[in-house]
C-alpha cells in the first residue's frame, strides 16, 4: 500500500515531453511508480480527474534568505507550486559570516529580507542551511554570495585586492562549495561587490568550477550599457569555463527598448561558442531593491556608517544630486533619475511610514 496515490491527472514529466495520462504513486516522500497503476491502493488518494500534475517550481531567484525561517509553510510559493528557492543571489547573501559582517548585512540587507526578530546564530554555509533542513515547506538551494565574501576579507574596501587578500576568498568560496552551494552570485552595483573588476570575479569563478557551480550575476549596468554587462558576464563564463545563469535578465530601460534581438543573438554567439548559458526574467519592467543601491559607488565606500556621514555635508549633498539627476551614476545604470521612476514600496519602521506608495 502506498502512502499517496494521484490518480487520472495529464502529467508533465520535467523533461520537456508533452503531457500524458498517468497515475502517479508516493512513498515515504518518494514518487515511487509513475504510469496507469489500477487496482493500486493507498492511505490517501487524490482524484486529479484530468487536472495537470507538474514536478514543482524551481524560483531561481528570490530573497526568502530569512522569510522561511519565519514562516516554515512558506504559503506564498507553496501555492504557486514553487517547491525550490534559490537563495544567496546579488552577491549578498546571509552566509558564511562573521559577528561584524552579519551585522552590516543584516542592516544593509533589510530592504530585501526584512529583519525579522530572528537569532543569527550561524557563520557557515553549513549552519545556515541546518536552519532550514527539515523544518521549510520549501527546499532551499545556497549561492556563495561574492560581496559577502569580500566584505569577510576586505570589509567596505573601493579597491582590487591583494594577492593573499584574493586567495582567502577563494579558499572561502571552495569550503562554501564543498558545504554544499551550488555557485557564485555577484552584485556588481551593490557594495561591495560593485568594488571588484572581472578578473577578482574570473578567479573566484575558476575554483568553483571542479565542484560544477555556475555564476549568476546582477551584472554592471542594465541601462546606458546594458548589453556590454550582459556580454562581461558571458565573457567571465568563457574565461572560467563555468556555466552562466543571467538571472531578472532584462532591457526595462526605455533606452534599450527594442534591443532584445540583440541580447539573444549575444547569446547565442556564446553559446555557438561552447559557453552554456541559460537565463530567468520576469513579465514586467519595474525592478526592486533598497533605496539607497541608488546612490553611486563612492557613496558606499566604509560601509552604512560612512554613507550617512557623507550625507551630512551640504557639498557632497549638491555633488550627489548633479550626478543622479544630470549625469546619471553608476548606482542608477548611469541613467539620470527622475524621481517619478522612484516608488517607496515600504518602510522598517513607522516614523517615516507616510512616505511609502
Amino acid at each position: 500500500m502506498y502512502d499517496l496515490l494521484i490518480k487520472d491527472s495529464r502529467l508533465f514529466d520535467g523533461g520537456g515531453n508533452p503531457w500524458f495520462w498517468s497515475d502517479v504513486a508516493v512513498d515515504q516522500e518518494r514518487i515511487v511508480a509513475i504510469g496507469k497503476l489500477d487496482g493500486a491502493k493507498a492511505r490517501r488518494v487524490i482524484a486529479a480527474d484530468g487536472l495537470f500534475l507538474t514536478p514543482g517550481f524551481i524560483d531561481m531567484h528570490t530573497h526568502s534568505d530569512l522569510r522561511p525561517l519565519v514562516d516554515p509553510l512558506q504559503e506564498c510559493k507553496i501555492r504557486q507550486g514553487v517547491t525550490t528557492e534559490v537563495i544567496g543571489h546579488d552577491g549578498l547573501g546571509l552566509a558564511p559570516v562573521t559577528p561584524k559582517t552579519g551585522t552590516m548585512l543584516r542592516e544593509q540587507l533589510a530592504g530585501w529580507n526584512g529583519n525579522p526578530n530572528l537569532e543569527w546564530n550561524w557563520s557557515t554555509i553549513t549552519t545556515y542551511l541546518d536552519r532550514f533542513d527539515g523544518r521549510t515547506a520549501v527546499n532551499v538551494a545556497m549561492l556563495v554570495p561574492h560581496g559577502t565574501v569580500r566584505m569577510a576579507v576586505m570589509g567596505m574596501a573601493d579597491r582590487q585586492p591583494t594577492p593573499e587578500e584574493l586567495g582567502w576568498m577563494q579558499e572561502i568560496t571552495v569550503q562554501s562549495m564543498q558545504e554544499g552551494a551550488i555557485g557564485l552570485s555577484a552584485g556588481l552595483t551593490y557594495a561591495p561587490g560593485m568594488f571588484a573588476d572581472d578578473d577578482e570575479i574570473a578567479a573566484l569563478c575558476k575554483v568553483i568550477r571542479p565542484y560544477n557551480g555556475f555564476y549568476t550575476p546582477h551584472h554592471r549596468n542594465y541601462g546606458l550599457e546594458a548589453l556590454k554587462g550582459y556580454a562581461d558576464s558571458l565573457e567571465i563564463g568563457r574565461r572560467s569555463g563555468v556555466p552562466v545563469h543571467l538571472t531578472h535578465c532584462h532591457l526595462g530601460f526605455r533606452v534599450n527598448e527594442g534591443r532584445a534581438p540583440e541580447l539573444l543573438a549575444l547569446i547565442d554567439e556564446y553559446r555557438d561558442n561552447g559557453v552554456e548559458v541559460t537565463l530567468d526574467t520576469y513579465p514586467y519592467l519595474a525592478g526592486n531593491t533598497y533605496l539607497h543601491a541608488n546612490l553611486p559607488s563612492w557613496m558606499h565606500e566604509g560601509g552604512v556608517d560612512a554613507t550617512i556621514e557623507r550625507l551630512q555635508s551640504p557639498v557632497i549633498r549638491q555633488l550627489l544630486r548633479h550626478e543622479m539627476e544630470v549625469r546619471g551614476s553608476d548606482g542608477i545604470h548611469g541613467i539620470p533619475m527622475g524621481w517619478e521612476m522612484i516608488q517607496i514600496g515600504g518602510i522598517i519602521g513607522q516614523d517615516d511610514s507616510d512616505l511609502a506608495g
